[in-house]
């Protein structure tokens, strides 16, 4: 069995876990935090089941992914947009790395740059819930049902959590969508990510193949998917470089990066453009609804992700 040793100190008291029969165990932080009490559990929405990329097997063990999440300076959830179940998995990771100790700074794609003071006065009570909707025009320019979004910046607001606003102007990304990286008005250039690659020939290949059926309808010509190439890029850098600013002003242990699945599901998107600038090399947690054929499953390769997550809904 295991039980608290108490030592004093001259900051208090020190704690060691103890076994009977093998004496001192390494306190680390996910054993305290669980003899503790402080775990939260899974979300009902989301199965006590994971896909280990890596590994390519199926792990039912939740100590194995919250080992994963508390060992990383970086970790990033992807989501649906309008799944209940990809939101309370993010919001869970938030409570796994505040239970285990762990300082922790957020970034999302939900909110646009422009409107980081808004999201900072609701954030530290200075504004209602309606009063910062509205500054950031949220229904305008993301779109989706508050509610789904609601309960993670809410728990950010009540743990002192400080949230980026990860996206850029709707104005540029439909901009370069329109006319290309070229021919931006001189205004809309100041929210262009510093750095930008657009000679990735994995990355270009990954975005394309989502749209190739649209190509071949003709609903894009060769001409306009160049362009929405190009505005997928300012997303990915724009996230990334996001992600970076969070962590090194913060000063956290973890950066946690909340965005769609599109923008994760592909080391060449994101996740290689935050390691580019950082040299670190973030955790990878995607959702999977619990109706994906088994092959699909089978074939995701480790370039994708490091772990999958499954929804009900």
């Amino acid at each position: 069995y295991l039980f608290f040793l108490k030592q004093g100190g001259h900051r208090g008291c020190a704690f060691r876990l103890v076994d009977k029969n093998y004496g001192a165990l390494k306190p680390t932080p996910l054993l305290i935090a669980k003899v503790a009490g402080k775990l939260p559990p899974l979300p009902e929405d989301v199965l006590p089941l994971f896909w280990d990329a890596k590994e390519k097997r199926f792990v039912n063990e939740v100590d194995a992914l919250r080992k994963r999440l508390i060992a990383a300076k970086a970790v990033f959830v992807g989501e649906f947009h309008a799944s209940v179940g990809a939101h309370t998995m993010q919001l869970w990771v938030l409570k796994t790395l505040i239970a285990a100790g762990k300082k922790v700074v957020v970034a999302v794609e939900w909110f646009q740059q422009p409107y980081q003071k808004a999201l900072d006065d609701y954030l530290k009570g200075k504004t209602d819930e309606k009063t910062m909707l509205k500054a950031t025009q949220f229904k305008k320019r993301w779109g989706y049902n508050w509610a789904l979004f609601k309960e993670i910046i809410d728990f950010c607001g009540e743990k002192g959590i400080r949230v980026y606003a990860a996206n850029v102007p709707s104005e540029l990304s439909r901009a370069v969508a329109q006319n290309g990286l070229n021919n931006l008005p001189e205004k809309l250039k100041k929210w262009l990510p510093k750095e930008m690659d657009t000679s990735n020939a994995t990355h270009r290949k990954y975005v394309e193949k989502r749209f190739e059926p649209m190509l071949k309808r003709g609903v894009f010509t060769r001409e306009r998917l160049n362009r929405f190439y190009e505005a997928q890029v300012v997303w990915d850098e724009a996230f990334a470089e996001q992600a970076v600013k969070a962590l090194k002003e913060s000063g956290a242990d973890t950066v946690v990066l909340f965005a769609g699945a599109g923008h994760l599901g592909n080391r060449t998107a994101v996740p290689n453009r935050f390691e580019r600038r950082t040299k670190i090399k973030p955790f990878v947690l995607l959702p999977c609804s619990i109706n994906t054929p088994l092959k699909e499953i089978l074939d995701t390769a480790v370039i994708n992700c490091d772990f999958l997550f499954f929804t009900r809904r």
